[in-house]
């Protein structure tokens, strides 16, 4: 894998050798110049000089002859250090050129990479959903197990391929992430000791994300985080609150100078030791299953986030935005395919967990309504 820090250091050293070069011509005049006027030192100084006129012709016509080439060498010296910053120009662009074929070589195998792993993984999950029904009780745990691993290094291998192709983009360091979002209903009881109308018995519809994967390189320093912020309000984010919000014409949050954003709000206290400028798109898909004629029925399933962030990126909406809305949307199937696996297999599994076997419900939470998690 090319990394950008030696992408520059290539950069600097064939700038070096080129300018080098472009100068080599007058480097060779002044060195020839110097060969030739030490003979001509030498003899000025020689006792024989003063005895032959003949000689001291010649010595004359001789150092004319080395002032005029002298100044022309250093007449075409200048010229060439003027012309050196063109030259950079030109070797710079040229180089550019190069890193760009090479940069877009890299994003097209990232992009294939991605596409073609996630084809694999929806169709494993396919075939494992109906392989399932015919598995015995001990045979299912240990598909469970193979395929929730298998599911877990898909996730890593995305994110960090995503996260290597952000990093290309910028030049900087980038973290990916993805936000599992739950729509969760809590009954409030009322107080016994109260007899208002507002007092009544109401259900309470509460949003929440929790971190589901990261990048391996951002898990070792945000890890704790995700611990001690397992899950939180999704209103008590200004990226998660601006998305839900019905008042934004956005789909997205998109902010490069998070520093200077008043209004911007985060449950982690820490956030500004490792980012300044977010990037954060749905991964959602359209409810073609609502009811159309219901002005407040959702329009869109909602079934996370995905999102980058930089201490030192400055994203651009026309080219980073869009990369990160198609790997948000690619990851809609995958996601989708999962859960419908994962929905089948604890059916069955519900049984097997009353003798002692895997429970792959414990992670389920209460008062949950979507089946990722």
């Amino acid at each position: 894998m090319r990394t950008t820090t030696n992408s520059a250091i290539k950069t600097k050293w064939r700038r070096f050798f080129i300018t080098v070069w472009a100068l080599l011509p007058n480097i060779g005049g002044v060195a020839g110049l110097v060969a030739l006027t030490s003979p001509v030192v030498a003899v000025l100084f020689s006792p024989q000089l003063h005895k032959d006129p003949s000689l001291a012709l010649m010595v004359n016509y001789t150092v004319w002859i080395l002032v005029i080439s002298f100044v022309t060498i250093l007449a075409l010296t200048v010229v060439s250090w003027s012309r050196l910053t063109a030259i950079e120009e030109a070797v710079g662009l040229r180089l550019e050129i190069a890193l760009n074929k090479d940069q877009q070589r890299d994003i097209a195998e990232i992009v294939h990479n991605l596409t073609h792993e996630t084809r694999n993984q929806i169709f494993n999950l396919m075939m494992a959903a109906e392989k399932t029904k015919t598995l015995s009780d001990r045979e299912r745990v240990d598909a469970l197990a193979l395929l929730s691993r298998n599911w877990g290094m898909y996730n890593l291998y995305y994110l960090d391929n995503f996260k290597r192709l952000l990093d290309l983009l910028t030049n900087q360091n980038n973290s990916v992430c993805i936000k599992i979002f739950r729509t969760e209903y809590f009954k409030r009881h009322p107080d016994p000791k109260c007899n208002d109308i507002e007092n009544a018995a109401t259900d309470e519809i509460v949003y929440s994300v929790k971190t589901y994967f990261r990048d391996t390189r951002s898990y070792s320093r945000r890890h704790e985080n995700d611990i001690r912020l397992e899950k939180y309000n999704a209103m008590s984010n200004s990226a998660f609150a601006h998305i839900l919000s019905d008042d934004t014409k956005d789909f997205f949050y998109f902010n490069n100078d998070l520093e200077s954003d008043r209004t911007y709000i985060n449950t982690n206290a820490r956030w500004r030791e490792f980012y300044n400028s977010v990037m954060v798109s749905p991964i959602r898909i359209e409810n073609f299953s609502r009811d159309r004629s219901d002005p407040h029925a959702e329009r869109y399933r909602i079934f996370g986030f995905l999102c980058a962030d930089s201490l030192k990126s400055q994203y651009r909406r026309e080219v980073e935005l869009h990369f990160l809305h198609a790997f948000a949307d690619l990851y809609v199937p995958v996601l989708s395919a999962f859960d419908s696996w994962q929905r089948g297999a604890m059916l069955s599994q519900c049984q097997l967990d009353q003798s002692g076997g895997l429970d792959v419900t414990k992670d389920k939470e209460p008062g949950s309504t979507e089946g990722a998690s």
